[in-house]
């Protein structure tokens, strides 16, 4: 086997089985990227009811997650909360869906407490749902002249216990639709009911966070701004004013002055940044004025310590989302920061702490991901990044830094989030009153709710997941194996071919040698000599015309592998020339040949004249009377049929009455040769020979030969 690799020089490097299994392996890779990722998600969509909203939240501390859902009862248009198999009715008015609703343990009594906004009639409350003691409480906030109808009316920022009472108290920021309306931060201390508000916002707020500091926590905001209307009205669609960045201590008192921003349609957003142990905000401020050149399409970032100095301030050549989920920021293991921003063009920035931009991260699918949700969702002790798109259907959930990619797409008419929560486990297996099976919820980790849809998720980790690097294994050894096994038969086709034609061109040498060997040559020189001797020129020179254009044949015809028919025939009628004049007219002989379409059949030399010689040499050549010898062309369906027949002594008599043992060269070389050519060219030729009898006695032999073609 190693003969054949080497005798073609085929175990060069570029042909080398390892080599494309390598390749192949590496090919598949690189296009199942998630081959080696073992997390996996499982979905489950349940339609909702628009006017209701679904939570998950573990309230008792225990191992499993309750239940939380706040509905409307159709019958008496009364609205309820429903937490695992407690429900209790809320006074009249009010609703859930558009405002934020979030869970903590305020009063320190390990049970967490569900707080909501709602609204009656021109009243804005902060009620709270005690899962201890199964009552709902209200307290007021302020008045509202119209309702809050958008996700950004209302959030929670921060619960934060700033008098060490034991009860922590609730931040939370208002945007109010008229100039008269509530527009602030508010901090709501539970236990003693009382509510301090921030001065009013000049405009609506786009995004608050906290600042933990030594003296409490201090609170970041930014507005929106646009400019004053020719007609100015109480309607804040058309007096926005300047957009600002402003800092609050924890009574709502203002740290520094604010800083304010000229511009059209102007946004600005904020974040917290921690530094060595300090704050410093990070404001996104998007294009000055988007009719400048210098100025379209970029985005500038400032960033303020918490004295609010301004410690840096560049342009970035990026248009960046302004929303709250698309800026967050991440510390590495040693608490280095690293701020990730959204853009419109498409994936998210990397920056340090020092402004400077460390990577482009993409998302294939995925032109803008936001992020939606933050935490350990499947309970393994590291978080997750949950990241979705507003103008694609696409999301992923990718390790914090940013490994294990696991896509899913949203169920249509999913829309934007409304609520995410992580789910342990539910204690009752039933349907809770907007109709969710509890039942699938036990292998679940993580709920999704938009306004007409639910979407349950099963995050997990594939236990056997080292079952793909079998896999691959498996891949690799089938190319490779793939690889030699096509490579070997190549080399063993290239090696039959090459053995092929060294024998061909063998038995082209032997057959011609068989054919003008010196015992024939000299036999038919005599007797053109004996004719010069009689002095019969003419003769003697027609016949050694005949011997010469004979052997010029055989010349010529010794590189060919084959020969056309005609050229068979006139080889032969210039050879039993030769033999009846050297036989002294001891036999006759005809050549039937009427069909000049077959003229053009290519065969192999010498295979006509052979069957000729032998007939002569073996049967007609002692014969006591006058032999005859006939060959016979015919056309059949397939081909065409060679018949060489003679009257003579029959073969058994030849092979009794023969002194020198006859070798049978020119048929076995015929035989060896014929079986060559239809194995090497996919032929069907054949030589059959029969033994005539007359009156059971041998009377001749005849030779069939047929050769297959196409016209």
């Amino acid at each position: 086997m190693r003969k054949i690799f080497q005798n073609h020089n085929q175990y060069s490097w570029y042909t080398s089985p390892l080599l494309f299994a390598l390749l192949f392996t590496f090919l598949y890779i690189l296009f199942t990227p998630n081959i080696f990722n073992p997390y996996r998600i499982d979905t489950r969509v349940l339609p909702k009811m628009r006017e209701n909203y679904n939570n998950y939240a573990n309230l008792d501390g225990g191992e499993y997650s309750e239940n939380i859902s706040f509905g409307k009862n159709y019958r008496d248009e009364r609205y309820y909360i429903e937490v695992g198999s407690d429900k209790v009715y809320l006074k009249d008015s009010y609703s859930f869906g558009i405002l934020e609703s979030f869970v903590a343990d305020f009063d320190g009594d390990k049970y967490k407490e569900v707080y909501f906004c709602s609204q009656r009639k021109d009243s804005l409350f902060l009620s709270s749902y005690n899962s201890k003691t199964n009552e709902v409480s209200y307290n007021y906030l302020g008045q509202l002249h119209k309702r809050l109808n958008s996700s950004r009316s209302l959030k929670f920022i921060t619960a934060y216990d700033y008098n060490n009472d034991g009860n922590k108290e609730i931040y939370l920021y208002v945007n109010g639709r008229f100039d008269t309306d509530l527009r602030c931060i508010m901090r709501y201390d539970i236990k003693n009911k009382s509510l301090i508000k921030s001065k009013r916002a000049n405009s609506l707020i786009v995004g608050a966070e906290v600042q933990n500091s030594v003296q409490g926590p201090r609170i970041i905001y930014s507005t929106w701004g646009l400019r004053k209307s020719p007609g100015f009205s109480s309607d804040d669609n058309e007096s926005y004013v300047k957009a600002k960045f402003a800092c609050l201590d924890s009574n709502l008192q203002e740290v520094f002055p604010d800083y304010k921003y000229d511009g059209l349609n102007k946004v600005v957003a904020c974040m917290n940044v921690v530094v060595d142990g300090k704050n410093y905000a990070w404001t996104l401020i998007d294009c000055l004025n988007p009719n400048i050149k210098e100025y379209k399409n970029k985005t500038l970032i400032e960033v303020f310590d918490e004295k609010g100095h301004k410690k840096f301030s560049r342009f970035i050549p990026y248009d960046v989302f302004l929303l709250k989920q698309a800026f967050f920021v991440q510390y590495n293991n040693s608490k280095e920061p690293y701020v990730y921003i959204t853009l419109r063009q498409g994936g998210i920035l990397k920056f340090d702490k020092e402004v400077k931009i460390l990577k482009h991260i993409k998302f294939d699918g995925m032109k803008t991901p936001m992020l939606a949700f933050r935490g350990d969702i499947d309970g393994d002790g590291s978080l997750e990044m949950l990241f979705h798109d507003n103008f694609r259907k696409k999301n992923v959930i990718v390790k914090e830094n940013f490994s294990m990619h696991v896509e899913f797409d949203r169920p249509k008419p999913f829309d934007m989030f409304e609520s995410i929560a992580i789910v342990r486990r539910v204690k009752k297996k039933r349907h809770n009153s907007i109709g969710h099976s509890y039942a699938g919820v036990n292998s679940e980790n993580l709920y999704l709710e938009s306004k007409y849809l639910s979407l349950y998720l099963k995050y997990y980790k594939e236990n056997k997941h080292w079952y793909n690097y079998i896999y691959i294994l498996l891949f690799f050894i089938s190319v490779y194996i793939s690889v030699w096994f096509i490579r070997y038969l190549v080399a063993k086709n290239i090696q039959e071919k090459y053995e092929v034609r060294n024998r061909i061109a063998e038995l082209r040498f032997q057959n011609v040698s068989n054919q003008m060997s010196p015992h024939f040559t000299m036999n038919a020189m005599n007797s053109i000599g004996s004719l010069i001797f009689k002095e019969d020129k003419l003769q003697a020179y027609d016949y050694l015309t005949k011997l010469a254009k004979l052997m010029k044949m055989s010349l010529l015809d010794s590189s060919k592998s084959t020969r056309t028919l005609n050229e068979e025939i006139d080889f032969v009628k210039a050879y039993l020339a030769l033999q009846k004049f050297r036989f002294k007219d001891k036999f006759d002989y005809e050549i039937e040949y009427n069909n000049p379409s077959v003229g053009k059949v290519q065969l192999m030399p010498f295979i006509v004249q052979t069957f000729v010689e032998n007939a002569i040499k073996h049967g007609l050549k002692d014969l006591s009377s006058k032999g005859f010898l006939r060959v016979v062309i015919q056309r059949v369906e397939e081909g065409v049929k060679i018949i060489v027949e003679d009257n003579g002594i029959g073969r058994k008599a030849a092979i009794l009455g023969r002194t020198v043992p006859s070798t049978g060269k020119g048929v076995k070389l015929v035989k060896e040769y014929m079986n060559i050519l239809n194995k090497k060219d996919n032929r069907k030729m054949s030589i059959d020979i029969v033994d005539l009898y007359e009156n059971d006695k041998p009377a001749g032999t005849r030779v069939i030969i047929f050769i297959d073609f196409e016209l």
